[in-house]
């Protein structure tokens, strides 16, 4: 009885491991707190099939939350199989952007201006 009772405790406890594994590997996958975007035009190319996407973020970000945001930002346009987002920090002349993400339809996401490390 004491040997099938151990066995249950130790599965127990694995099983909260795992849990608590994928808990904090899916919170890993959010856009932290201090970073805002705002959209700030949309608009549908039909020659191309693509949506381009004007995006202003409120600071310099790392390439992984550029990668978070621009999947969400793809994901509120699902009509379009390819996407062009430019990024662009404020006040920052808009003929040039701070970062650009494509989707054709796999990503590339790149940093272009200078970055916080």
């Amino acid at each position: 009885m004491k040997t099938i009772t151990l066995t249950i405790m130790k599965s127990a406890k694995s099983l909260f491991g795992i849990l608590i594994l994928i808990l904090t590997l899916s919170s890993c996958n959010e856009i932290p707190a201090d970073v805002q975007y705002k959209i700030l035009d949309e608009r549908f190319v039909k020659t191309y099939q693509k949506s381009l996407i004007n995006v202003e973020l409120n600071k310099k970000v790392t390439i992984e939350t550029l990668t978070l945001i621009a999947e969400k930002v793809k994901s509120e346009y699902p009509a379009s199989k390819n996407y062009m987002i430019n990024y662009y920090l404020p006040k920052m002349d808009r003929r040039s952007a701070w970062a650009i993400s494509h989707f054709n339809p796999n990503p590339d996401i790149q940093i272009l201006g200078s970055t916080e490390n």
